[in-house]
């Protein structure tokens, strides 16, 4: 009688702890991969290039970030500077690793892109970093 009160007391934490422990392992082996590397683009369009092309060329930016499964992450973005400015547009990507970003920039889509735009291009920057 005394081993049905003590297993009826203890039976709930008993199930508790397994449940709890199983989340544990689950959320641990199928969490994401954290993105750890960003590379920003910045471009100065030529005078005289249109605000269409440079339309154009952020809509095909924003193709490859969803075409290509390598990007974690893409924003883009107008410079907020004076007319001095070196750059125009920032195209943000973010990768889980360094081996998706070298897929990205040998990627057919990035190339033919590049080899589509760079005419209008007077500067082009690339920074990359890591992510802590």
């Amino acid at each position: 009688m005394e081993n049905k009160k003590i297993l009826r007391y203890f039976l709930p934490l008993i199930v508790f702890g397994v449940a709890v422990t199983f989340m544990l392992i689950y959320s641990t082996a199928y969490s994401p991969i954290k993105p750890n590397v960003q590379v920003i683009l910045c471009y100065k369009f030529k005078t005289g290039v249109t605000e269409n092309v440079k339309a154009d060329q952020a809509k095909a930016f924003q193709k490859i970030s969803k075409q290509l499964a390598v990007v974690a992450d893409y924003n883009t973005g107008n410079v907020k500077n004076d007319k001095d400015s070196n750059f125009d547009i920032i195209h943000r990507f973010t990768f889980r690793s360094e081996h998706d970003l070298d897929t990205f920039h040998k990627s057919p889509e990035f190339l033919e892109l590049v080899k589509n735009n760079e005419a209008n291009w007077e500067n082009q920057l690339e920074i990359k970093a890591d992510l802590k």
